[in-house]
């Protein structure tokens, strides 16, 4: 009963970055805001990454709403990238 009486409040990192990453799209409820929370107060790693995860979702929507930034690929740069992250993950 203890056991699922903690997993109530404090949440699995797993499930925290889940909230996190929710959180940018659709609104929380008032009991998973304070689950995220509170999970955060204990946990320094996820702490880190919502700071880190903030920064990358308010740049994404500063370089949608800039049409300046917003840059085309042609097929082959494309291809270009995938066979450079190929090689890298394979080296």
């Amino acid at each position: 009963m203890y056991k699922d009486f903690i997993h109530i409040f404090v949440l699995s990192c797993t499930k925290a970055t889940y909230l996190l990453e929710k959180k940018f799209h659709a609104r929380l409820s008032f009991i998973e805001k304070l689950q995220l929370k509170l999970h955060f107060k204990l946990c320094s790693y996820c702490s880190c990454y919502e700071k880190k995860a903030e920064l990358l979702d308010r740049l994404a929507k500063i370089s949608i709403d800039d049409p300046i930034t917003t840059t085309i690929f042609s097929a082959e740069e494309i291809d270009c990238f995938k066979n450079r992250v190929h090689n890298k993950i394979n080296s």
